[in-house]
């Protein structure tokens, strides 16, 4: 980042006269320099220091209060209160060093004095201005002597170096003379005491250092006599000093001001696609500025767009400001449109970066009426009941409509099904499938039927959410969910217990404990552990050996809702696994929980080797410090039979190490996943990472996957459906073959079998979607029906053999693919001229 080198000095190395002129010189060399350099001179005290009670007694503000600041400056050693000078020929210090506790007027009454009586100091404070460092600093200090000249003790100061706020180390070393051991760089600062009993002069350097505030304050004496000075019970003096000059050396971190992209798009009405960014690196501190002016690409003011330069404003410490430009929502069917944005006008300090101009993209929302109808979802009756609940909630029913098109023909609709409940254990399968009948708008309604399992559960749902397909255009209502609530409740909890329920397999208490482990190895098959709120310090990971439901206080409440209440926390101690599932252990289900990673090999729930089936892992939140190269979630079943379902889980807050490849949810060598409804962000690993998947069954659908340093989603072998997922910023600087959603074989020998990639949006990431070098593509490989929308380097990458179909995707562009070359709409790869693109979509799904 763009830094520029600073020196400056405050005061002079000898006294000023007292008189017009020198007060003069110290009004120049003190309050205007300080303003002119950008730096803020205070003073503090506490109200013991002054009997009016005023717990300031500052410089003020030299820029903004120049009157009231020269009305109290004066060289005067006056003795009454209130004399509220700061100044003196000898340096500058804080007003009324004395009042309050003595009056003598032989004392100098700006001083940074230290008040024996009751262990206060007033305190003299230089804050540079904002984006400042300093290296280096020559502190002259005056009327600083030891105790052969002030005769009760040897006079002591402290100085403490500070940086955004946070208190830093720095070391001096005494300089022009004096005694080297008077400095003292042991403590948090720079204890340094008076050594020069004939001109009371004290000077030392600080180097290597990075600071921007200065704190000077006084000790009590060195070597004090015995007894000190006392009149009327009150010890009447102590070490006390003036600044006399600071020169020093720094750089200020300009802010640089630059588009976040070097293309944006955004919707005819406004709405932005991939939005208008500008960020600040660099310095972030105090507010910073500059201007984007427009200018006609092919859309052409005032027609399209409004080119009044916007000016663009960060505050203190923002880093990134979505912009919008004002787009002119007119009826003509013009296509895709761009105009051009170019930042000028940086505020003082700032500069503009590299990527100081973009192109802003504007996609016509005025096209004929469409031949095809805009199909709807709604649930009639969003909450559903499991059979014998006393308030009659039944059933619950979804109903789609359409718009448009032909309405005297029949409507088949396509529809994906996720929630947290499972199909055939908690309500009778949904088909996937709707028609709406000849001249009908709506569908029958589609019933959702609880089933009783005699298991306590907490609040679960079913979402559909429709599917892209050629005969219709979803419309924005395109996502559903019903309710389905319990009717076994837990029963016979006791009002006084323990942090940790436990209950039988029929819902009835049994025992409380303290930790989730003594819960654990306490239970039998099927219990249900409930760790209420709060957080748990478990001693070591928490193995589980038989089926069990761990439920916290968030079962039943997705995390990314808003709705959820003080969390259960589990944590355990650093670089083990959080929760352990053992071989041959089914029926385990974690849910509700917050989980606390600590790092190296510390996953979140592992569950590694033959025969774990139904592990239900959902609703849970992850954080902490994620596992080097692994998994915050890895499933491993050795090729022998393994099940699970991951159900909307939040990976967002999830650190790594330098170096690490972080992954949000790794499966190796199952046979069928369900994976669904997760929120994964700001991993240097893959979000999801599915390997060798055996059964054609498993899904992949309607996860959100951002900012991950690898795939936002790999299937590496096996068969699967990924359908519905949101990825954006992903893979932005790894290799040629990455992607949004990239396709391999196996390491463990499993190649690709059924896989449809279908209904997708991947934006901003290096590829959209891959395949990896060498790979072989069998024909029940298929990519249709998704949004590839601002990747830079392809749309589709296939770097693999075997032709691939990826008809009727949205590239980006009305003109459709490209292939060879690079772009948002290209197709490249060795196996570019094997991939099938055309019909394609000529407007966003």
């Amino acid at each position: 980042m763009p830094t520029t080198p600073i020196t400056g000095t405050l005061g002079q190395a000898t006294n000023y006269t007292q008189d017009a002129a020198g007060l003069a010189e110290f009004q120049a060399e003190w309050l205007t320099a300080a303003d002119t350099q950008g730096i803020t001179i205070s003073g503090s005290t506490t109200s013991t220091f002054n009997n009016t009670g005023t717990a300031d007694l500052s410089l003020l503000n030299y820029s903004t209060n120049p009157d009231q600041n020269l009305s109290n400056l004066s060289f005067s050693r006056g003795g009454q209160a209130g004399n509220d000078t700061f100044g003196d020929i000898a340096g500058i210090g804080v007003a009324d060093s004395y009042d309050g506790w003595w009056n003598d007027s032989r004392k100098v009454r700006a001083e940074i004095n230290y008040n024996p009586n009751n262990g206060e100091s007033q305190v003299l404070t230089f804050t540079w201005g904002p984006n400042q460092s300093v290296q280096s600093a020559l502190i002259d200090l005056s009327l600083f002597v030891p105790k052969s000249a002030e005769k009760f003790g040897d006079e002591v100061g402290f100085l403490q170096a500070f940086k955004n706020g946070q208190i830093v180390n720095i070391d001096a070393t005494r300089v022009g003379g004096g005694v080297a051991s008077s400095i003292d760089n042991s403590g948090t600062g720079i204890k340094f005491r008076a050594d020069d009993g004939v001109n009371g002069d004290f000077k030392f350097q600080i180097s290597n250092a990075n600071f921007d505030e200065l704190r000077f304050t006084a000790r009590p004496y060195d070597n004090p006599v015995s007894p000190q000075p006392i009149t009327n019970g009150i010890i009447t003096d102590s070490s006390d000093y003036l600044v006399q000059q600071i020169t020093y050396t720094g750089t200020v971190d300009h802010p640089v001001i630059q588009f976040s992209n070097p293309e944006f798009v955004v919707r005819e009405d406004g709405t932005p696609v991939l939005a208008v960014t500008v960020t600040r690196t660099g310095g972030t501190e105090g507010p910073a500025s500059a201007t984007i002016n427009l200018s006609n690409g092919t859309a052409v003011s005032p027609g399209d767009f409004d080119n009044t330069p916007i000016t663009v404003n960060f505050a203190d410490g923002q880093t990134s400001q979505v912009v919008t430009v004002p787009i002119v929502d007119d009826t003509l069917v013009e296509g895709e449109e761009n105009l051009n944005l170019q930042l000028v006008n940086p505020s003082p300090g700032a500069v503009i970066g590299p990527q100081s101009t973009a192109i802003l993209t504007i996609l016509d929302n005025d096209v004929p009426p469409p031949p095809r109808p805009l199909v709807f979802v709604t649930a009639l009756d969003p909450t559903a009941g499991e059979p014998g609940r006393t308030d009659n909630s039944g059933d619950g029913t979804f109903q789609f409509a359409r718009t448009g098109g032909d309405p005297n023909v029949d409507l088949t609709i396509l529809y994906t099904i996720t929630g947290t409940a499972t199909p055939g254990t908690d309500y009778t399968p949904l088909t996937g499938t709707v028609t709406i009948a000849a001249g009908q708008s709506v569908s029958a309604p589609v019933t959702l039927t609880p089933l009783t399992d005699g298991t306590n559960e907490p609040v679960e749902t079913v979402t559909v959410k429709i599917l892209e397909d050629l005969p219709y255009q979803v419309g924005s209502a395109d996502t559903a969910t019903v309710r389905v609530l319990d009717n076994d409740p837990l029963t016979g909890t006791p009002a006084n217990t323990l942090r940790v329920l436990r209950y039988n397999s029929s819902g009835t208490f049994v025992n409380s404990y303290n930790s989730i482990t003594e819960a654990v190895t306490q239970s039998v098959a099927n219990d249900i552990i409930v760790p209420q709120a709060g957080f748990y310090a478990e001693p070591s990971t928490v193995v589980i050996d038989k089926p069990l439901t761990i439920r916290g206080a968030n079962a039943g409440v997705s995390p990314g809702s808003g709705s959820t209440v003080p969390p259960s926390v589990v944590f355990t101690a650093p670089n083990i696994p959080v929760f352990t599932v053992l071989p041959g252990v089914n029926n385990v289900t974690i849910e509700g929980m917050t989980i606390q990673l600590g790092g190296d090999n510390s996953n979140g729930i592992r569950a590694q080797g033959p025969d774990i089936n139904n592990l239900v892992i959902r609703q849970n939140v992850f954080n902490g410090q994620g596992p080097f190269n692994g998994g915050v979630i890895f499933l491993d079943s050795g090729g022998v039979n393994g099940s699970a379902s991951v159900i909307d889980n939040l990976i967002r807050d999830v650190s790594t190490n330098p170096g690490s490849t972080t992954s949000g949810f790794q499966a190796f060598r199952q046979n069928t996943i369900r994976v669904t409804d997760n929120v994964i962000a700001n991993l240097t690993g893959p979000g999801i990472a599915a390997d060798a998947i055996t059964n054609p069954a498993s899904a992949i659908t309607n996860n959100k996957v951002t900012n991950a340093g690898e795939q936002g989603i790999q299937l590496a072998g096996g068969s699967a459906t990924i359908e519905n997922n949101e990825i954006a910023d992903t893979n932005l600087s790894q290799g040629i073959d990455r992607a949004g959603i990239r396709l391999r074989d196996s390491g463990f020998g499993t190649t690709l079998g059924t896989v449809n990639v279908r209904s997708n949006l991947i934006t901003n990431s290096y590829n959209g979607i891959s395949v990896r070098d060498g790979t072989v593509i069998p024909n029940t490989v298929r990519v249709n029906f998704n949004n590839l929308i601002g990747n830079t380097n392809s749309g589709l990458y296939h770097g693999g053999t075997g032709t691939l179909d990826a008809t009727n995707n949205w590239w980006d562009d009305v003109t459709g693919p490209v292939v060879g070359g690079t772009g948002k709409n290209a197709i490249s790869g060795s196996g570019a001229n094997l991939v099938t693109f055309d019909p394609f979509a000529t407007s966003p799904f």
